[in-house]
């Protein structure tokens, strides 16, 4: 019966005690992340099935109350070749940027157009400028919202003073006074066969949730790992002391 006492070593007890809740703590939060990420992909399921409306004539109110992935149409021209460049954009283990445009609707109003994707030079000082189509165009997209605010380190708009511009992050304050004009309070990714789309296989969330149960797997897989290491430390070789 001596050999079954449980006398851990109090370094492992401590230890352990301690990493164990965060473990199972973050295993908790993985899964909720999961939950989050499979409500926002039915979200967007849900809300493609919906026709497309078109942003010509919406008001202000309207516009900023649309909600990300809402398909909408838009009747208009690309506006000049003042183009923004998203900077740092990945693709299939490529590097390269965004390309953002002013798109002036037929009423008059702008708003900024994500073309796609479109991969990096060799040589960073070449930035590429692919032309838009010109002319009245009718166009087809869903509305961007990002999920949070964008984290930024540095200087948003490179500021050489030529075109195309790097950008780091979108902030319509900023192309507002760039472009100089007022632009709605929406974004738009061009769908796959409007006009000017580059590559445009939008991803609705960046980490699919089964990434996220994965993760829980592991950290609760930690958890058990620890508990066992508490009563091997506990229990070995204590028949022999």
């Amino acid at each position: 019966m001596a050999a079954l006492r449980f006398r851990p070593d109090l370094r492992v007890l401590v230890l352990a005690l301690c990493a164990i809740p965060l473990c199972f703590g973050l295993g908790l939060w993985q899964l909720d992340r999961k939950a989050e990420k499979e409500a926002l992909l039915d979200a967007d399921r849900q809300t493609r099935l919906l026709a497309p409306i078109p942003l010509e004539g919406m008001n202000r109110m309207a516009v900023a109350g649309l909600p990300s992935g809402r398909q909408v149409r838009l009747r208009g021209r690309y506006s000049d070749d003042r183009v923004v460049l998203l900077d740092n954009r990945v693709h299939e283990g490529r590097v390269g940027y965004e390309v953002l445009m002013r798109f002036t609707l037929t009423d008059g109003r702008s708003v900024v157009v994500n073309r796609g994707w479109t991969p990096a030079g060799m040589d960073r000082q070449d930035l590429p400028s692919p032309a838009a189509p010109a002319g009245e165009l009718a166009i087809a997209g869903v509305v961007y919202r990002p999920p949070g605010a964008p984290l930024l380190l540095g200087e948003n708009l490179s500021s050489d003073g030529g075109w195309p511009r790097l950008a780091q992050v979108v902030s319509l304050p900023a192309f507002e006074a760039l472009w100089g004009v007022e632009l709605l309070p929406v974004r738009v990714r061009l769908m796959a066969r409007a006009p000017g789309a580059l590559v445009t296989d939008w991803p609705v969330v960046a980490v699919p949730p089964e990434r996220h149960l994965g993760y829980a797997v592991q950290w609760f897989g930690l958890a058990a790992a620890l508990l066992v290491l508490i009563l091997y430390s506990g229990f070995a070789h204590r028949g022999s002391r």
